[in-house]
């Protein structure tokens, strides 16, 4: 996430290739796309990043960690969707999201994703 943020996305697709070879079926199938999807936001392309991290979504508990480290993936989805102009799609995942708690974060979310009436 970190190289995505900074803009890394050599050391992104580094990481991808070496994710990708690794005898570990987890960082071949989470590790390697998720490195993908955070390359293509970093190089300025939310949409394909969003497509990509929608994928995962149901695979990213394989990593492990708690509910808010792998929200952070959910997180970086929602800011895809939202800066590549796919708001009906964002929506949704926020309203979930709300659903289960209250988060200005989230409420945010939703006013970018909700057209000005």
């Amino acid at each position: 996430m970190t190289l995505c943020a900074i803009g890394e996305t050599e050391r992104l697709e580094r990481l991808d290739r070496w994710a990708a070879r690794h005898e570990d079926p987890t960082y071949a199938e989470v590790v390697s796309p998720l490195s993908a999807a955070l390359t293509s936001l970093a190089a300025g392309d939310p949409s394909t990043a969003a497509d990509r991290l929608t994928e995962l979504l149901g695979a990213i508990w394989r990593l492990g960690g708690s509910d808010a480290q792998r929200e952070v993936v959910e997180d970086t989805l929602i800011a895809a969707l939202l800066a590549a102009g796919r708001f009906d799609e964002a929506r949704p995942v926020i309203d979930r999201r709300l659903d289960r708690r209250t988060c200005r974060r989230d409420e945010a979310f939703l006013a970018a994703a909700t057209p000005a009436g």
